[in-house]
């Protein structure tokens, strides 16, 4: 967490304003994103570090509103949601200062663009630029189009590669039924 504005979970005071994580991981599903949430916590758990976890559907706005009130040093967010709350100003992109995109690959088949919400969020609302952030990308591809977000979006870029690209995994076992 930021040092001079300290963690929001070990704050003495109540909370105020707009949520301003420093932590911002993007998920393109809501059910990844609540698989990440709660993997979040339990790194969080003893610690001053709050989580939150926004994401569509059905009567989950205004309780992500409330939990949101509370603030969060980590915020998981599909990009819709993240849009939604960014706009009406209840969450505030400024102060981040790690952005993880999960699953990037993933984005490029959804209705929401990756590249135009990460434009969104830089152009509009003051989202760090890549050298004012550490930016860390995960992607099962290495697609022409991921290659093109890669060079936009992060810079000094480290890749990790697993594996031979395109080939199985010898320590999965695969099965055709």
């Amino acid at each position: 967490a930021d040092l001079e504005r300290g963690s929001v979970g070990g704050m003495g005071t109540s909370y105020h304003g707009p949520c301003r994580p420093d932590t911002l991981i993007i998920s393109p599903t809501r059910e990844l994103c609540v698989q990440i949430g709660s993997e979040a916590s339990k790194f969080c758990h003893a610690t001053p570090f709050r989580v939150a976890v926004i994401h569509g559907g059905e009567g989950t706005m205004h309780p992500q509103m409330m939990d949101l009130a509370r603030g969060a040093d980590v915020l998981v967010a599909t990009p819709g949601r993240l849009l939604d709350f960014v706009g009406v100003e209840i969450v505030c992109v400024r102060s981040v200062v790690q952005l993880v995109i999960d699953e990037a690959d993933c984005f490029f088949y959804s209705s929401i663009g990756l590249a135009d919400t990460l434009r969104t969020l830089v152009d509009l609302h003051g989202l760090p630029a890549c050298r004012g952030r550490q930016t860390m990308l995960y992607s099962a591809s290495l697609s022409a189009e991921i290659q093109t977000l890669v060079r936009e979006f992060l810079h000094n870029l480290i890749a990790v590669q697993m594996g031979v690209p395109g080939s199985a995994v010898i320590t999965v076992a695969q099965f055709v039924v």
